[in-house]
């Protein structure tokens, strides 16, 4: 099943993995209000079951306050694997990461696993292999 958004394409595969890629078809700069857009999909795609994501880190230019934004919303039970492809998505995905252990959010017992990778197969084989460990509570 896929869903979209102006700058988004979410996708859950066979395997439920959520992957999420921006839209080939996005050629503009990332905005506030798409991300809203965005992580509203994303919530009710996900829902409240533990899930594994695969995020496609873009190459295209996004605002410190963007990744700012999608960092502060991390649904409860959920692995994510970033996958990057270039240099320019590389410093991307560390920069969400380096936020992510600096604002997260006080009354955060933990975060969710988060893991960074240059090969889909790798990132896929991690989120499988993390599946059966997800829990509610």
């Amino acid at each position: 099943m896929e869903h979209k958004t102006k700058e988004l394409v979410i996708t859950i595969r066979p395997d439920t993995i959520i992957e999420i890629k921006v839209r080939e078809d996005f050629d503009n700069e990332f905005t506030l209000e798409g991300a809203k857009k965005n992580i509203a999909l994303i919530e009710k795609v996900v829902g409240d079951d533990p899930q594994c994501i695969i995020v496609w880190m873009p190459d295209n230019y996004m605002k410190k306050e963007i990744i700012k934004y999608y960092n502060n919303f991390e649904p409860e039970h959920v692995t994510t694997a970033l996958i990057t492809k270039s240099f320019a998505s590389k410093i991307i995905g560390n920069l969400f990461l380096t936020l992510r252990v600096r604002f997260v959010s006080k009354n955060k017992i933990k975060t969710n696993p988060i893991k960074l990778f240059t090969a889909k197969e790798e990132a896929i084989n991690w989120l499988l292999n993390s599946m059966p460990n997800q829990q509610k509570g």
